[in-house]
C-alpha cells in the first residue's frame, strides 16, 4: 500500500514516518512511503498516486485545500487525511472528501486508530480503480464512474482492412467490368467504409459505431454476388479445387474490417 506524506515542516514528516514505521512493526504490515515537502513537487512527481495521502493543511506557496482538489481532479478515490494545528480550517476537508484530520503535534493513540480506519477505506477503494494513460498524463478513475470502454485501436483496424480490401479488388479484377452496378456499388460501399473508419479515428464527427460495419457487411454481399457464377462451380463440384485468390482475400478482408468496426464501443468518464 502506498501512502504520502506532503508535510513542508521536516519535523512534523519525520514525526508521520515514525509513527507510521512503528505501525508496520505493531501489526505486521509493509507501506510504501513518500514524503514531499512541497505542493508542486508532490504534484509534478510520478509518485503523486497512492492509496492513502497525509496532506498539511499550510504548505508554502498555496494550501492543502487547493492541492486536495487538485488531486481530486485526477483521482476521486485516495483517502485524504489532513494533518493541521487548525481544527477550524480542518472541518472544510470534508468538501473535498477528506476522511478524517489529525491535529498537531500528533499522539500515537489517536494516529493509530484513525489510520487503521484510512487502511480499511483504502482496501475497499483498491479494487475500484482504474488506471490509464491520456497522452502524456496518467488518470485513475473508479469502476463507477466508468460508462464504457473502448478497445483501442479497432477504428485503425477497420481503415486498414477497408483500404486493403478495396487494393485487392482492384488489383485482381482485371478481368472485371467495373461499370456493372455491382462493381460500382461494391466500390462505392467500400469506400464509404474506408472514409467513415477515417472519420471514427481522427474522431472528426460524432456517428454511430454501426456505420463502417453496415458498409463492409453491405460490400461483402455485393463482393459475393460478383462472384456467384465462381461460388457456383465451387459448391457444384464442377471446379472443386479452384482457387480466386483475390475474392478470397477480398472477402476475408470485408469480414474482419466489419468485425474490427464494431470491436470497440467507446471509452467514456461518467458525468457527475
Amino acid at each position: 500500500m502506498r501512502i504520502n506524506i506532503v508535510e513542508d515542516n521536516e519535523a512534523e514528516s519525520k514525526r508521520l514516518l515514525s509513527l507510521l514505521r512503528r505501525y508496520e512493526k505493531e501489526n505486521g504490515c509493509s507501506f510504501e512511503i513518500n514524503a514531499f515537502s512541497d505542493g508542486g513537487f508532490f504534484l509534478a512527481s510520478p509518485l503523486k498516486h497512492c492509496d492513502i495521502l497525509f496532506l498539511d493543511i499550510e504548505l508554502p506557496g498555496g494550501n492543502g485545500m487547493e492541492l486536495a482538489e487538485k488531486v481530486r481532479s485526477y483521482d476521486s478515490r485516495v483517502v485524504i487525511i489532513f494533518v493541521t494545528n487548525m481544527a477550524q480550517f480542518a472541518i472544510d476537508g470534508y468538501g473535498v472528501g477528506a476522511l478524517d484530520y489529525i491535529l498537531k503535534p500528533l499522539k500515537e493513540t489517536s494516529f493509530q486508530a484513525k489510520l487503521a480506519r484510512a487502511i480499511e477505506a483504502a482496501k475497499r477503494n483498491e479494487t475500484q480503480k482504474f488506471s490509464f494513460h491520456s497522452g502524456r498524463k496518467q488518470v485513475v478513475l473508479s469502476v463507477d464512474e466508468i460508462e464504457y470502454v473502448e478497445v483501442s485501436g479497432h477504428d485503425l483496424s477497420a481503415l486498414v482492412l477497408g483500404v486493403a480490401a478495396f487494393v485487392v479488388y482492384l488489383a485482381t479484377g482485371i478481368r472485371r467490368n467495373y461499370t456493372e452496378s455491382y462493381s460500382v456499388w461494391l466500390i462505392a460501399f467500400t469506400l464509404l467504409g474506408i472514409v467513415l473508419s477515417a472519420l471514427g479515428l481522427f474522431k472528426r464527427v460524432n456517428m454511430v459505431e454501426t456505420l463502417p460495419f453496415v458498409s463492409y457487411v453491405i460490400a461483402l454481399l455485393l463482393n459475393v454476388t460478383t462472384n456467384l457464377d465462381y461460388i457456383g462451380t465451387v459448391v457444384r463440384g464442377i471446379d472443386l479445387f479452384s482457387f480466386d485468390a483475390g475474392f478470397i482475400l477480398v472477402t476475408v478482408f470485408f469480414i474482419v474490417a466489419a468485425i474490427a468496426s464494431i470491436a470497440g464501443v467507446g471509452f467514456s468518464k461518467r458525468a457527475e
